[in-house]
């Protein structure tokens, strides 16, 4: 089998069920017997469709010149670079699939794949589509951005944050303290 076609079994393995039907129903038979052999390897083999991440959703962030861009939230950058798993799930958790889109695409974030892994199957499908139609942010509102994450980070840690011990009701609790990003981000831009 070629190597487009264990990629194409990948992908179509990390889909829901009814998608991964959809998609293969519209091939022809010959396609569709190989990549079923192949899907029914990934089974066999007990390969989990969540470690099948769309390519949309594990490619870096298009931001040219990051670093340069952001030199002014160097600080606020630092301290987000340092963020824990548990500490950006807990900062996303009230936020729309827009805002997370958002957060992971405005610089190439050194935790974004384990972040990536940790969400569910469904969630980074979601984010895959919402990153697939977004513009891309203009250097004020990213360093904005970065700089309103960095304040919630730092809110999260004075709260008390104990990581993945935390439950989801308190960072529930702690979101409703603050305002969303998308608030934060609308006022700064009115």
């Amino acid at each position: 089998m070629t190597e487009g076609y264990r990629k194409a079994a990948l992908r179509l393995h990390g889909l829901s069920s009814a998608d991964r039907d959809w998609m293969l129903q519209r091939l022809d038979t010959q396609e569709q017997a190989r990549l079923g052999d192949l899907l029914r390897e990934l089974r066999e083999l007990g390969i989990q469709a969540e470690h099948c991440v769309p390519d949309e959703i594990e490619a870096r962030p298009n931001v040219a010149n990051a670093d340069e861009e952001l030199a002014g939230v160097a600080d606020a950058l630092a301290l987000m670079r340092a963020a824990s798993v548990p500490e950006i799930t807990a900062l996303l958790s009230a936020e729309p699939d827009h805002v997370a889109a958002a957060v992971l695409a405005v610089y190439p974030w050194p935790w974004r794949p384990r972040l990536l892994a940790a969400y569910g199957v469904e969630m980074r499908q979601r984010l895959a589509r919402v990153l697939q139609s977004a513009p891309t942010l203009a250097p004020r509102v990213r360093t904005e951005l970065i700089q309103l994450l960095a304040e919630r980070l730092a809110l999260l840690r004075q709260q008390g944050f104990a990581g993945a011990e935390e439950t989801a009701g308190d960072c529930k609790a702690m979101n409703k303290k603050s305002p969303p990003f998308w608030q934060g981000v609308w006022q700064w831009l009115r």
